[in-house]
């Protein structure tokens, strides 16, 4: 814990506190109230929660509703469920958390002793709780300014890029199944797992690919938004696969037509290939290609697990003594 900074704590919410008072209590732990006499954030974090509510459903009806031509009836573009599920989102511990450590305040938090021997440093909802204590802080320091309070939620919890992306087609675990199979890969594994951690329970999902050596993390309050946070991840790294794919492909091609233009040249004639193949201890193929060219005198020699690839390898050693 650090000596409480109020001047960058200030700039990375985005607000100035007329009480800066209230904007250090929003980071006392009860734990340390308790030792050292002083008032929580407790109080704060209710009343923040409470706001919090209200700024998003404000934000999402001005983005989602609208007046019915002068009509009395309200109209919104979206049901009631689909606003719900979006609300959830945005107020939900993993994403409240995400948002406060994107402030990198987190070292001013005023832990308990107890909250220490626990270690309890990097609880998500203890970020949470600040967050929303920050909420509570900036509401009564703003005297219920809503505006503020909505401008400082926009900037904080990024809701426009965040409804953005909430209009777009978001079946991760369909377009990763696609892109999979497209890229020849195998279809995508997942296993999940339900994590318990102090008073809230969040699910883990894992996915494996065979070929993609990094195996995604993904985490939900459901088992599909675990799973679609997963592909989503693993989509990076397939789209990264078949790019470097394409380049190994590139380079291949590039030796093969660089030999080739030796061969209709003159200055060489047709390389004389021979192969073997073997296999490792998982019973993977490993191939060895010895490439004769007699102009120089000489037989290149390449490995590699494919018949092409080992043929590309003892053909790159070939151009270093052709050129």
């Amino acid at each position: 814990m650090y000596k409480f900074n109020y001047e960058k704590v200030e700039l990375a919410i985005g607000y100035h506190f007329n009480n800066g008072k209230l904007l250090k209590q929003a980071f006392f732990r009860s734990s340390f109230a308790h030792e050292n006499g002083r008032e929580s954030n407790e109080v704060l974090e209710f009343i923040g929660d409470k706001v919090l509510d209200l700024a998003v459903m404000r934000i999402l009806l001005e983005k989602y509703a609208k007046s019915n031509n002068g009509e009395e009836y309200f109209k919104a573009n979206k049901q009631e469920g689909e606003l719900t599920k979006i609300k959830s989102e945005l107020v939900s511990t993993g994403y409240l958390a995400g948002s406060f450590d994107e402030l990198f305040v987190e070292e001013y938090i005023y832990y308990g002793k107890s909250d220490l021997n626990n270690k309890a440093t990097d609880v998500m909802s203890i970020k949470e709780d600040v967050f929303e204590a920050i909420i509570g802080a900036i509401a009564l320091d703003s005297n219920w300014n809503m505006d503020k309070i909505i401008k400082i939620v926009k900037k904080l919890l990024h809701t426009d890029k965040f409804l953005k992306q909430s209009d777009v087609d978001t079946n991760y675990v369909g377009q990763l199944q696609e892109l999979a199979s497209l890229a020849g890969l195998a279809a995508p594994v997942y296993s999940l797992e339900l994590l318990r951690k102090d008073d809230s329970m969040m699910w883990h999902a894992t996915c494996k690919i065979k070929g993609i050596k990094t195996a995604p993390n993904g985490f939900g309050f459901k088992q599909k938004d675990a799973k679609k946070d997963a592909a989503h991840q693993m989509i990076q790294l397939v789209r990264a696969y078949i790019d470097n794919a394409k380049t190994k492909r590139a380079q291949q091609d590039d030796v093969f037509a660089r030999i080739n233009s030796y061969v209709q040249s003159g200055e060489i004639n047709k390389p004389e290939y021979e192969f073997d193949e073997s296999f490792d201890e998982d019973g993977n193929p490993y191939w060895e290609c010895a490439a004769s060219i007699n102009e120089l005198g000489y037989t290149y020699f390449g490995y590699g697990s494919s018949k092409k690839e080992a043929q590309k390898h003892a053909l790159t050693e070939a151009l270093r003594d052709l050129r």
